[in-house]
């Protein structure tokens, strides 16, 4: 896999991760593939479409996305975690994830918002719009809701913030561990992520966390293993390296975090004509292949519109606010000098 030069953070001194742009790739196809599962279901079940065979598991696509998650995550602030772990870190880790994933997310939700509002929302009458909207918009649908009505694949963000509570504390716990240990939490992890997918795929309620947390773990555990260079040959050969940084692969991992989070908006429009596309021949694969587009094609909008922005604009916050903090304190100091007496004066 590709990896970018160590460099150091501008006025901070402290030396950033390496970039692991692969792992962007993988995301991109990830969310392409749960594209693919929720259109090619449309499709079947609102426009005479044959029922789902290539992307029937797409959405294990979601299982992936939790595991690269907690590689990613643990590549990048492990170092700062594993020593004296400081407050001020921790809390730049929270603000971080919130910048990454609530931008989107709070947009998608003021969609939804104004189609309900217009009365275009199809909405279950025995379903509480007012729940489901604050769940949402806390991103708490996870575990507290058994069916979520306000944007779908938000579940799994809403069970990802779990795992990203825990992080700071309980990674480094997992990053000490010994060999063995290791080796046998990752396995017993496994089997339990194996067993439960046999069983149930849930995507609600507290067992969705049993799906979420124990894939962010897993993908925890491959950091280290990786870290350790047990398997970096076979992953950063040149053969492997530029398949996986193939430019539209990258550019799709830009923008999936969008495309997964926006993706239930343009559907919604492609069912809502759905007789009319059917009417006109465009049912069934072409059915599929609009939805697809158009979940494309709105994600990247978002990205480029509102996350992208909306994302800087967040991180520059903190800085901002120091700034002014700053400029303010002299003056307070100022006011608060006491006034000199002048010389000789009584005490």
């Amino acid at each position: 896999m590709g990896v970018s030069q160590d460099r150091t953070d501008a006025g901070q001194g402290r030396v950033a991760a390496a970039e692991l742009p692969a792992l962007t790739v993988l995301r991109g196809i990830s969310a392409l593939a749960v594209v693919f599962f929720h259109a090619s279901f449309l499709a079947h079940n609102h426009a005479g479409g044959v029922p789902p065979a290539i992307w029937q598991r797409g959405y294990l696509a979601v299982d992936l996305f939790f595991f690269l998650s907690g590689f990613v995550l643990t590549h990048v602030y492990a170092g700062r975690l594993a020593g004296a772990r400081r407050w001020r870190t921790v809390g730049g880790f929270f603000w971080a994830r919130f910048c990454r994933i609530y931008p989107a997310s709070l947009f998608t939700i003021a969609v939804y918002l104004l189609l309900y509002a217009l009365g275009r929302l199809g909405f279950p009458a025995d379903f509480s719009f007012k729940t489901q909207l604050i769940t949402s918009l806390l991103l708490m649908q996870v575990p507290w809701l058994h069916d979520i009505s306000v944007n779908g694949p938000s579940w799994s963000i809403s069970a990802e913030l779990y795992a990203y509570l825990l992080f700071p504390f309980v990674v480094p716990i997992i990053l000490r561990l010994k060999h063995p240990a290791a080796i046998a939490l990752g396995i017993a992890l496994l089997i339990g992520v194996a067993i439960e997918h046999m069983i149930y795929t849930p995507t609600a309620g507290w067992i969705a966390l049993l799906r979420a947390l124990p894939e962010f773990a897993v993908g925890v555990l491959a950091y280290r293993t990786y870290s350790e260079r047990l398997f970096r040959t076979f992953w950063d050969s040149g053969r492997m390296a530029g398949l996986l940084n193939a430019r539209p692969l990258r550019w799709l991992g830009d923008i999936s975090y969008s495309v997964y989070i926006f993706q239930m908006v343009p559907f919604m429009l492609i069912v809502r004509h759905s007789g009319t596309l059917v009417a006109h021949g465009l049912g069934g694969v072409w059915f599929e292949a609009i939805g697809v587009l158009l979940a494309l094609g709105g994600g990247v909008l978002v990205h480029r519109r509102v996350d992208l922005p909306a994302r800087a604009a967040l991180r520059r916050l903190p800085g901002r606010m120091a700034a002014i903090a700053a400029a303010r304190l002299p003056l307070f100091v100022w006011r608060r000098k006491p006034t000199e007496r002048p010389e000789g004066g009584s005490a």
